[in-house]
């Protein structure tokens, strides 16, 4: 709004001196200048924005929760994401694992940026299997886990072997649980998948030889 009432002030002023060309550059000037001040403000004031109002509103129920301060910084990690800015984003999950060790969100979100984002997935998955060895986890933290080493070997560093044996371990170390029957339908799953992948390859290559 305000860069449209400048453009209206600008060009409705002195008209016999500008001309057509002046008021175009001035126009680009100032969209240039609003999309400057979007991209900064989504990096640098978003996140705090979020922070102060998530303050505010638990500061009204009295003194803030371990579990506020957590989702307080699940947020502004989000709006690091969405801003681009991955390494701080890390750093914010990060503070809320220092708190909450077992925050399985904190550590898969974790894993996955560096995975994705950063296209580090030896570092996610030296990560993942760090909080494996830290802690003696319950079925779910192990499944949990598990699972998210396999998807990084299958999904991004397209290690199928290294995929399976991930899931292999899920049904050898939680035997007669529903993540080992989990496991058991993924792997089901994917190996249909490379079959159907097979078939095009073969397909194709002999689609090419006839042709």
């Amino acid at each position: 709004m305000r860069s449209c009432a400048l453009f209206v002030i600008l060009s409705s002023s002195e008209p016999e001196e500008m001309s057509g060309q002046t008021v175009i550059t001035l126009f680009i000037a100032v969209l240039l200048v609003g999309m400057v001040a979007s991209i900064l403000a989504a990096k640098f004031l978003l996140p705090r924005f979020g922070d102060a109002v998530s303050s505010f509103f638990f500061s009204m129920g009295g003194r803030a929760t371990a579990e506020d301060m957590v989702a307080t910084e699940n947020r502004k990690a989000a709006a690091l994401v969405a801003a681009g800015d991955y390494k701080g984003a890390i750093a914010e999950y990060e503070q809320t694992l220092k708190q909450r060790p077992e925050d399985l969100r904190a550590i898969a979100e974790i894993a996955r940026i560096r995975a994705e984002s950063l296209n580090e997935p030896d570092t996610a998955l030296a990560f993942l299997q760090e909080q494996m060895a830290s802690r003696i986890w319950d079925a779910e933290g192990e499944g949990f886990i598990l699972f998210r080493i396999a998807g990084i070997h299958r999904k991004v560093q397209h290690n199928k072997v290294k995929a399976r044996e991930a899931l292999e371990q899920v049904m050898s170390r939680l035997p007669k649980t529903r993540h080992s029957a989990n496991a058991r339908t993924q792997l089901d799953e994917w190996q249909r998948e490379d079959i159907r992948e097979e078939t095009m390859r073969r397909q194709k290559a002999s689609l090419n030889r006839a042709s």
